[in-house]
């Protein structure tokens, strides 16, 4: 993720809003309210990196049949 920042704005600090599910970014001039959605979306590739193959399979959407 990449928070735009405006010249010279310095982040402050990060909140977690649990009644929400959400996440605050406070600058010195600005608040941003981060959304999380499909938060397993990329974990199977992290997996699959780290050589840990079963459990890439279990974070897959789309499993595919390879011909023998």
């Amino acid at each position: 993720m990449h928070l735009p920042q405006r010249q010279g704005e310095i982040p402050r600090g990060l909140v977690s809003d649990d009644q929400n599910d959400t996440f605050w970014v406070y600058t010195n001039q600005a608040l941003y309210e981060i959304v999380v959605k499909d938060e397993d979306r990329d974990v199977w590739k992290a997996r699959l990196e780290a050589g840990e193959f079963e459990d890439a399979l279990k974070y897959a959407k789309v499993r595919y049949a390879y011909a023998q």
